[in-house]
């Protein structure tokens, strides 16, 4: 292992950095992991230099640091001509360049700045067992990492907003962070759950149009639960009401199954398989259809019904689509909720 810095009284020879760059990329195949990239520095130190390589980094953050149409233009162009080299990940902060026999990685991002200028502090690694590591960790994340559909960002990049040491007005790519972690400190208390009161309820009847339609609504979690036999204890499940709304919700895995709706007291949500029956859901009141999305597109539609009449049911078709949805949920839902917490 070898720590790479810059001394001041070395200003003007080559910088380390740029040495250590070259140690590990030259005639290698390797994998990057960094949200800033100079695409100048880039081709010339790194794509000249490698067999191939594949990126991984945040297309947010990477178009964040143009400041011209012209810097713009060539990163779209360096992403298409490279698309299968490059995926988005976001809120990547890494910075690494790994072979199969050496690892570079520290605070130092990949422009002529970070490697030539900055004060920064890296670690030039080709210990192989840590080598392997680092490979492993990359293609965990690369597995985790989206494909970056090309015509979706030349149209997101059309309402990009470029202004002096001003962030983009828009997102160019969704979100798919997937790190969960939680910490704990010897102030902060683990979340109890509410003591369930007279109080507490008589909140939730005036959050919906009266005890009829409560009732009603609870009757259809109850089909749900019962049907599947979804015991209490089941990790796929989470039955949660917030103090905040005292909207009951029925979650599992990672998706809503039933919802009241946020818009209208009346409006109940729920999901369903691809392939239902719209004529049927307009018959049952159907007022809107969005979507869960997988990959960024459409995945499972998300349907919106209005029942305001006191106490209110669904007819056998509606019910029987609602449940084919709930139990592919459940059966993508291995691991559990991340809700339960």
């Amino acid at each position: 292992m070898e720590l790479i810095y810059h001394l001041p009284e070395k200003k003007g020879s080559r910088s380390p950095f740029d040495e250590a760059v070259e140690k590990v990329v030259k005639n290698e195949q390797i994998k990057i992991a960094c949200p800033y990239i100079g695409l100048s520095y880039f081709k010339e130190t790194i794509q000249a230099k490698c067999q191939d390589f594949r990126l991984l980094t945040d297309i947010n953050e990477l178009f964040a640091a143009f400041r011209t149409k012209n810097d713009i233009n060539s990163a779209l162009d360096f992403i298409i001509n490279n698309q299968h080299r490059i995926k988005h990940y976001s809120n990547l902060h890494s910075k690494v360049i790994i072979s199969s026999k050496k690892a570079f990685f520290g605070s130092s991002n990949l422009t002529f700045s970070g490697i030539t200028n900055n004060n920064e502090l890296s670690v030039l690694v080709d210990d192989l067992e840590k080598v392997n590591e680092l490979n492993n960790w990359f293609d965990l994340w690369w597995q985790q990492a989206s494909d970056i559909d090309t015509e979706e960002l030349k149209t997101k990049l059309h309402q990009y907003k470029i202004g002096e040491n001003v962030k983009p007005k828009i997102r160019l790519l969704k979100s798919n962070n997937t790190i969960r972690s939680s910490y704990k400190t010897s102030i902060k208390e683990e979340r109890i759950s509410k003591k369930i009161d007279s109080d507490f309820l008589k909140s939730i009847i005036r959050h919906v149009p009266n005890k009829e339609w409560l009732i009603s609504y609870c009757d259809l979690v109850y089909h749900i639960l019962n049907n599947f036999n979804i015991k209490e204890d089941d990790k796929r499940l989470c039955i949660s009401c917030k103090s905040s709304s005292y909207k009951i919700s029925i979650t599992i895995g990672q998706r809503y199954v039933i919802y009241p709706g946020d818009d209208d007291k009346s409006t109940i949500n729920l999901i369903m398989p691809k392939d239902f029956d719209e004529t049927n859901a307009e018959k049952e009141g159907k007022t809107e259809i969005t979507y869960f999305t997988k990959h960024y597109k459409n995945d499972v539609p998300w349907v919106h019904y209005k029942k305001n009449l006191g106490s209110f049911s669904f007819n056998e078709k509606t019910i029987s689509e609602w449940e084919k949805a709930v139990e592919n949920e459940l059966k993508r839902s291995v691991n559990g909720s991340s809700y339960h917490k």
